[in-house]
């Protein structure tokens, strides 16, 4: 894993949403578990809940990061586009009620997931793999910048 000077780590620990959220947490973790000797004896005990909250964390951020690097900046303005018609549509046809109150809620958090990783898709082009990100600590720190 990269070391960090503390100035470094402070950007690091600034809150981030979406996709850098998920790499957030999973470094975080991550640092947690490599230092598990330092920590009490309820983490210890916690450990294999710990590690595999840390592969969903990976998981999470590869599909992520597959979907921005497999797609282009159109694909994300498209997606948003259809479901902000779908809201539009369930809004102007329906009588809204807890179902479909739970099908806008749903439909918005996919709007803020695309708006997301449209944004990193500008802003960074490229995300690397987990394990290849962590051990170029250049890249990390530009992910975070």
């Amino acid at each position: 894993m990269a070391t960090f000077s503390a100035h470094e780590v402070i950007s690091l620990l600034n809150p981030q949403t979406g996709i850098l959220e998920v790499l957030r947490a999973a470094i975080l973790l991550q640092a947690k578990i490599e230092s598990s000797e330092t920590k009490d004896f309820y983490f210890q005990k916690g450990l294999p809940a710990h590690r595999a909250k840390l592969e969903e964390l990976k998981k999470r951020y590869a599909e992520s990061a597959a979907l921005v690097n497999d797609n282009n900046v159109d694909f994300f303005v498209e997606k948003i586009g259809e479901c902000r018609e779908k809201i539009n549509q369930i809004k102007t046809t329906y009588r809204l009620n807890t179902i479909f109150q739970m099908a806008l809620g749903k439909l918005e958090q996919q709007i803020a997931y695309y708006t997301d990783l449209l944004a990193v898709k500008g802003q960074l082009g490229y995300l690397k793999p987990y394990d290849e990100l962590m051990q170029d600590e250049a890249a990390l720190l530009v992910v975070f910048r």
